[in-house]
């Protein structure tokens, strides 16, 4: 398999999206939920700086999509396109679950979603991981 600028672009874009969306995705459930503003009393208000961390949340989905997007496989083939989708699939999920298993900043809220997250998370990133690696180590043509 001969790598070229569409998969290094591809890689390089996406893995820059998962780690964004881990940035934001960290400070997010050290948040827990919160809300601000309007007529509505809430029991815990946002920092101020929440809807940088939100921003650059969406920010990291987006470049994570567009680095599946960028690749020329997508998820039909095994590529950077697969790669991408297992690194940050189970990636997340692991980091996710990791975080609320020891972290004590996380609050009950956000403890609970990681873990349900986390679950659905890791299976679906190994499903497509494995089943591309089966592909990739059974054909020659692709090594």
């Amino acid at each position: 398999m001969r790598g070229s600028v569409r998969d290094a672009l591809s890689v390089v874009v996406g893995l820059a999206g998962i780690v964004a969306l881990w940035f934001g995705l960290d400070r997010m459930l050290d948040t827990g939920s919160c809300s601000s503003g309007g007529p509505y009393i809430s029991t815990r208000t946002c920092p101020d700086d929440t809807i940088w961390w939100t921003l650059l949340l969406i920010g990291g989905l987006l470049a994570w999509v567009g680095g599946l997007a960028i690749s020329r496989q997508g998820l039909a083939e095994p590529g950077t396109g697969q790669l991408l989708w297992a690194v940050g699939f189970a990636g997340l999920g692991i980091a996710l679950l990791l975080k609320a298993a020891f972290q004590d900043s996380v609050p009950p809220d956000a403890r609970l979603g990681a873990y349900i997250i986390g679950g659905v998370f890791i299976p679906m990133g190994l499903g497509v991981g494995v089943s591309g690696l089966v592909k990739f180590l059974r054909d020659p043509q692709r090594r």
